[in-house]
Parts: C-alpha cells; sequence; structure tokens
C-alpha cells in the first residue's frame, strides 16, 4: 500500500472485513479484524509524508 501511495495523488481503501466482523457478532472475530486494521493503520500513518492528507471514513 505505501507504494501504492507513493505513486498516486488519490487512493482510496475499503475494508469490508469490520462491516463482516460486525454481522458475525463474535467478539473474537471483531477483535482479530481490529486487530489487524490497527496495526495496517499505524503502518500507513507512521510513514505517509507529513504534506499528505488523510482521510478515513
Amino acid at each position: 500500500m505505501l507504494k501504492t501511495l507513493e505513486q498516486y495523488d488519490l487512493v482510496l481503501f475499503e475494508y469490508y472485513l469490520t462491516d463482516k466482523a460486525g454481522h458475525e457478532q463474535d467478539p473474537k472475530i471483531a477483535n482479530r479484524v481490529l486487530t489487524t486494521l490497527d496495526r495496517f493503520l499505524t503502518e500507513i500513518l507512521e510513514n505517509i509524508d507529513e504534506k499528505d492528507t488523510f482521510v478515513l471514513s
């Protein structure tokens, strides 16, 4: 993903597993999905250029 961010002016990413985990109503699945998402977002935020804009919706 970081290489993609360097190549393009706008990058959209959809992480549907949070929605799926919510429908499952299983705390173990939700915890695993959120832990993965947290690691992903941390990596992005720690490595993007300070001039870039990051929007999470």
